[in-house]
């Protein structure tokens, strides 16, 4: 919220306050009066018409009422005492109405205080004047109602705050110009002065009660409209009764019609221009709205972008005058995701709302919240004498974020990385400080997410460098700058080479080659892995049909399927047109998955399994023990192996305890009838301990490194790996390609983020 905003509904609130405690404290006088028989407290001004002890009494009960009902979050006993003293209000002055209207006498009058017959201006001794009792029908409904509005935004406890302030500017003015006249109306009887003033302060204080929505809004907004209602205001009020007044002293003169005509045309020039100043207002208001669409969300009414770059550059304008720092926060939700895809788009959206309520809580009304798109959030924070002040919004904001969202009946749980760049350490600019909060959010991920992280020069490297290879990345295809090498998989029951797995290289035209774990996530994120992914099955089942076609033996072609391509709503048609195009036999195509990829979308992923295991395409778990380990999903998917990941390989020598998971892990697999294949197999012993505990097949280097297409057809040539005595012939041939860091880890793949 603007700075000027806030104040102004500061000042609305104090005026509510203040006219509350005034009504009150007015209505408790009279009382007083009429109690200890001081005259001057019963007219407040000397010589003016004594109030009524019932006026009295319904002027405390209303501005206590008011008083009660003024803070939005009072408790429920407090709310119900008063709209049960606004009840109270309402009944009294429609009780007094009907005793005009009907003529009968229901003696509530006189309750409180005996008033002698024929007292000044009272035809009925004790009773208020029927402009009074209406005024205070329509004060005691306008609190009753205050809290409701309609489905337009209207408040219709402030259209009926106008009315009692209409009766008292039509009193007050007849005060001013001496139009007796005109204060007689209803039964001619006179509504004192300082009812009348009170009335008129009461009805002002009930119509700015709820200053945000309905015809108050439409005067207290941020809109031109609104601020040219408030320049207005004040001259629509004083001018006409100053002119008035004027009028009247030339009247008297001999100059103009009587005083009558003259307090008509007065307080009629006051509701002729105040309907026409709101009209234009709420007019310009609509004008606003549709301009400001265009500079907020729609979703959760926060600044966008573009707004957020304009306050961000109005902030450094002032920071630089007054010699202080800002802060652009970066915040990225943590698994929004999930929840997203398991409950629901409305049930996320509902979350994102609440979220934003959440960080406006969090926040300084000078400082600004905004939504950028999506689950991304940017906080500016201004005026800061120190860059610690950020750390410190920041884990403000970190502390609110791990309270739960009730949304519809679910307790909803969701982090936040927070990415933090200072003005002028990180940045001259809005686009800068933004960028890199941007990029020190990602490094927040990265370090474990539920944290903040604040901008250091060497992202700013990292992240050009990674554009740098997105950008090659989008050429390699048509460059023909990748390869694909194949490592392969052998029988540990008979020492024959059952299979091969294609991994991909990268050959860059200046750099060299590129390690798969530098490009494989740039790939996933921008969403070339796709095309990259159908390449290598085009290339790999090529390259098999091709091995068969050339008479060697035939083996298993094992390619890894990334997460965006398994989920591809062309998966399967892509799968077996390439399967046709190339020749290649069903069986001898393994498609490798990871457990992540397996375990969203459950019921998808069953159906498309089924349909690749009825064709006859051979299914593994791949890295098996790094995900989602499950045996009843293990039952449940048509699998044909699974793969033990090399970290756990790697344990076999570090002690029985390690060894024991691999041992468990093969047991699992042989009692499911999947045949066990280890992953990263470098040493002897490594070898032996698989040997020994009836693992069906290993790949790594103790066996080969991987190779490219023509050293792999003279491995298959050659025949068996290993001799039939058990003795491992460790024939190693040296690859075209080095191996490169990450074959393990980063194979043509996209792990769930």
């Amino acid at each position: 919220m603007p700075f000027s905003e806030a104040r102004r509904f500061k000042f609305l609130k104090i005026y509510c306050q203040v006219s509350a405690i005034i009504v009150a404290a007015t209505g408790g006088v009279i009382l007083c009066g009429w109690a200890f028989h001081i005259e001057s407290f019963k007219s407040i001004f000397p010589g003016s018409v004594a109030v009524k002890p019932n006026a009295a009494l319904l002027l405390t009960l209303s501005g206590t009422s008011l008083w009660l009902l003024l803070p939005g979050d009072a408790r429920a006993p407090v709310r119900h005492l008063a709209r049960f003293l606004a009840m109270l209000v309402t009944m009294v002055g429609a009780a007094t109405r009907m005793e005009y209207l009907s003529g009968v006498n229901l003696r509530i009058d006189q309750l409180l205080f005996v008033e002698p017959a024929g007292a000044l201006a009272s035809p009925f001794p004790g009773r208020m004047s029927p402009t009074s009792s209406a005024s205070f029908v329509f004060i005691g409904v306008a609190l009753l109602v205050m809290e409701w509005k309609t489905k337009g935004g209207r408040r219709p406890s402030q259209g009926l705050s106008l009315w009692p302030a209409l009766i008292a500017l039509i009193a007050i003015t007849s005060y001013t110009y001496g139009a007796t006249d005109l204060n007689r109306l209803w039964l001619y009887t006179h509504a004192p002065m300082p009812m009348a003033i009170a009335l008129f302060v009461l009805s002002g204080a009930v119509f700015f009660a709820r200053p945000h929505t309905g015809i108050a809004g439409d005067v207290t907004g941020e809109a031109s409209g609104s601020a040219m209602a408030r320049r207005l205001l004040p001259a629509i009020f004083f001018i006409p009764l100053l002119l008035g007044w004027l009028c009247l002293h030339g009247q008297r003169s001999g100059l103009y019609g009587s005083a009558l005509g003259l307090a008509i045309y007065s307080a009629s020039s006051v509701v002729v221009l105040g309907v026409l100043v709101w009209l234009n207002a709420r007019k310009m208001n609509i004008e606003y709205a549709q301009r400001s669409a265009a500079q907020h969300d729609f979703l959760t009414g926060l600044p966008n972008r573009m707004l957020l770059n304009d306050r961000v550059n109005q902030a450094i304008i002032f920071a630089a005058r007054l010699d202080k720092k800002v802060a652009v926060l970066f915040l990225d939700l943590d698994g929004f995701k999930h929840i997203n895809d398991s409950l629901g788009h409305a049930t996320g959206d509902k979350l994102l709302q609440s979220i934003a309520k959440r960080l406006v809580k969090c926040v300084r009304a000078t400082d600004t919240v905004s939504r950028q798109g999506g689950d991304e959030f940017v906080v500016l924070l201004s005026e800061m004498a120190h860059s610690e002040d950020a750390a410190i919004g920041a884990r403000r904001l970190l502390q609110a974020f791990a309270e739960a969202h009730s949304i519809d009946q679910h307790e909803l749980h969701v982090t936040a990385s927070i990415g933090v760049s200072v003005y002028p350490d990180d940045g001259l600019d809005a686009e800068t400080l933004i960028k890199n909060a941007d990029l020190a959010m990602y490094q927040s991920k990265d370090g474990g997410r539920q944290n903040y992280q604040f901008f250091e020069a060497a992202m700013n490297v990292r992240a050009v460098a990674r554009q740098s290879i997105e950008e090659s990345l989008r050429r390699a295809l048509e460059r023909k700058e990748f390869t694909l090498v194949y490592q392969p998989k052998v029988s540990l029951k008979t020492g024959g080479i059952t299979g091969a797995e294609a991994l991909l290289r990268w050959t860059h035209p200046t750099r060299g080659p590129v390690s798969p774990a530098e490009f494989i996530p740039v790939a996933e994120d921008s969403g070339l892995i796709l095309a990259i992914d159908r390449w290598v099955l085009r290339e790999a089942c090529a390259q098999a049909y091709a091995w068969v076609d050339a008479g060697l033996p035939v083996i298993t072609m094992a390619v890894n399927v990334s997460a965006m391509e398994f989920r591809d709503e062309k998966f399967l048609e892509s799968t077996f047109g390439i399967l046709r195009q190339t020749g290649l036999h069903p069986k001898f195509l393994e498609l490798e998955l990871t457990e992540s990829v397996l375990m969203k979308r459950l019921a998808s992923t069953e159906s498309i399994l089924k349909t690749l295991r009825a064709s006859g395409v051979q299914l593994a778990i791949d890295d098996f023990g790094t995900g989602y380990s499950s045996l009843s999903y293990l039952g449940k998917f048509p699998m044909d192996v699974i793969k033990i990941d090399q970290s756990f390989v790697r344990q076999i020598a570090s002690g029985p305890d390690e060894a024991s998971i691999v041992t468990a892990m093969i047991s699992m697999g042989r009692s499911l009838n999947l045949r066990v294949v280890a992953e990263g197999v470098e040493t002897r012993d490594e070898l032996l301990f698989l040997e020994a505990h009836q693992c069906d097949e290993a790949q790594g280097f103790y066996f080969s490194r991987p190779l490219v297409p023509d050293q792999f057809a003279n491995l298959l040539v050659t025949g068996v790996v290993r001799s039939g005595s058990g003795d491992v012939k460790a024939e190693f041939f040296k690859p075209a390609l080095e191996l490169l860091p990450g074959d393990g880890l980063a194979k043509v793949r996209a792990e769930e983020s």
